[in-house]
């Protein structure tokens, strides 16, 4: 955990960096609907009664969100992420389905804080297997970001996510629950095209 916690600092500083050097771009402009989407890296820590206690797992990702502006300071929409990674035969796929709110502290500027609540899920596919084992549970979803306008009503948006699912039981149709107690953390930063 200490691990993911100084990664989290890392990457936060590295987004407030960003920023700084943004800061004299053209102010946004929010208007109507929105969408973003792009790839993500990031770091996952999975536990369970029955999983061997790990280290964080680091695998590829991305990310989309859909919605609409309210006001120049807020936005509100829908917003996907999935992390995954393949190891010792298993593919491991870590998801997250939010209702999200976006919050501009300054009108003007391309900085942002979020935060939203839905459905988390986990799934293992083994190798060759037609059985996949999979949970699913209330999961929250956190994060920062920024705007950059680089066309038009395109931007750039460098961000950090961070989301937590706990489906507490892991099942398949044969074997019945497989893992109990489980649940997981995601920590990515990514950076993805937004249209306004």
């Amino acid at each position: 955990m200490g691990a993911t916690i100084r990664r989290c600092i890392a990457s936060l500083a590295l987004l407030a960096m960003a920023v700084t050097a943004i800061q004299a771009q053209e102010p946004s402009s929010r208007l109507g609907f929105y969408a973003s989407l792009g790839p993500s890296y990031g770091w996952a820590s999975i536990s369970c009664d029955q999983c061997a206690s790990s280290p964080s797992r680091n695998g590829w990702g991305g990310f989309l969100k859909l919605g609409w502006t309210l006001s120049p300071n807020w936005q509100a929409g829908v917003e996907g992420n999935l992390w995954t990674k393949s190891e010792g035969g298993v593919r491991t796929r870590l998801e997250q389905f939010s209702a999200a709110a976006y919050f501009y502290p300054a009108a003007g500027s391309g900085f942002f804080v979020k935060g939203g609540a839905g459905l988390s899920g986990q799934e293992y596919h083994p190798s060759g297997s037609t059985v996949d084992y999979t949970g699913w549970s209330i999961g929250l979803l956190a994060g920062t970001g920024y705007d950059v306008r680089i066309a038009g009503d395109a931007y750039l948006t460098p961000l950090v996510n961070f989301y937590y699912g706990a489906p507490r039981s892991v099942e398949s149709g044969n074997a019945g629950t497989v893992f109990t107690r489980s649940s997981f953390t995601v920590l990515e930063i990514g950076v993805g095209i937004t249209w306004h």
